[in-house]
């Protein structure tokens, strides 16, 4: 019998879970007094339900085991279920729709993290990283450097209409690109 027991030892310690446990369940039946068969069987236990009868039977053969009667109470103190909460500490926040995007969104929310619209009476309706400043900009640059050009025929008057008609354009794209102007609409 030990011969079979230590079998079941070696396959356990070589990771074959399965096959310990079919050795040590022939060793439990055919000598169930055997303490040391019982606390590999609770090794290879399927569930709490096997371990516990596992652990009963050592202490059933010997009182004495302290290890054993831990494990036992341990399996067998009553779980007593903590709510849990992510929030615990937290006050609750309220949620509203915003008018413009339907997403959800706090309720103290000013501007729509989703939408990027200003929610504040008074600036519905606008952007709230809105530069409408920025057209006029380009529009201006644009007008400077055409104005320019027809004033001064001297090449640095063409250059400098050049880089005021290039810059103006530029900032007119980005403004357009960025939604901080609409073109037609």
């Amino acid at each position: 019998m030990d011969e079979l027991l230590q079998q079941g030892i070696t396959a356990y310690k070589a990771g074959k879970r399965d096959e310990a446990r079919k050795i040590f369940v022939t060793v439990v039946r055919q000598s169930p007094d055997n303490e040391l068969a019982w606390g590999w069987m609770y090794s290879v236990a399927n569930d709490d339900k096997e371990r516990v009868h596992c652990m009963r039977q050592v202490v059933r053969i010997n009182p004495k085991n302290e290890k054993a009667s831990q494990l036992l109470n341990k399996l067998l103190a009553p779980v007593i279920p903590i709510p849990y909460s992510n929030d615990v500490n937290l006050p609750a926040t309220s949620t509203k729709k915003c008018p413009y995007c339907a997403e959800e969104i706090q309720g103290e929310a000013i501007v729509c993290k989703y939408c990027g619209r200003n929610l504040q009476s008074g600036t519905a309706g606008v952007k709230a990283d809105k530069k409408p400043w920025l057209g006029f900009l380009g529009i201006a640059l644009v007008g400077c450097g055409g104005f320019l050009l027809l004033a001064d025929d001297s090449i640095f008057g063409a250059f400098g209409a050049f880089i005021f008609v290039i810059t103006g354009f530029a900032i007119l794209v980005y403004a357009l690109a960025t939604g901080n102007i609409k073109f037609l609409g």
